[in-house]
C-alpha cells in the first residue's frame, strides 16, 4: 500500500489539487492532507502566518475551499484536528 500526505501551509495550499493527482499517478492507495501544527519552533505569529487553516488567517477561506473540494475526492482523507505542543 502506498499513503500520501500532505501537510497544508501558507506556501502549499494552493497545491493541494495537483498532489493528489500526483499521488494517484503514483497509485497511491490514501491520500492524505493534514493541518500544519506548531512543534515549538516557531514562535505564535510565525505559526499564524502559516497556518491558512486557522479561521482567522487571511487565506482561510481560499484554502478551506480547496481543502473541502479535494476531501471528495475518492481514496482522500482530510482532518483539521492538531494539538499545539
Amino acid at each position: 500500500n502506498l499513503y500520501t500526505r500532505m501537510v497544508v501551509q501558507k506556501d502549499n495550499f494552493r497545491q493541494m489539487e495537483d498532489f493528489y493527482y500526483m499521488s494517484k499517478k503514483f497509485d497511491a492507495d490514501k491520500v492524505e492532507y493534514i493541518r500544519i501544527s506548531n512543534w515549538g519552533t516557531m514562535t505564535p505569529e510565525e505559526f499564524f502566518d502559516i497556518d491558512v487553516l486557522n479561521p482567522d488567517n487571511q487565506y482561510y477561506h481560499e484554502a478551506k475551499e480547496m481543502y473541502d473540494r479535494v476531501n471528495t475526492f475518492p481514496d482522500t482523507v482530510a482532518t483539521l484536528v492538531f494539538e499545539l505542543v
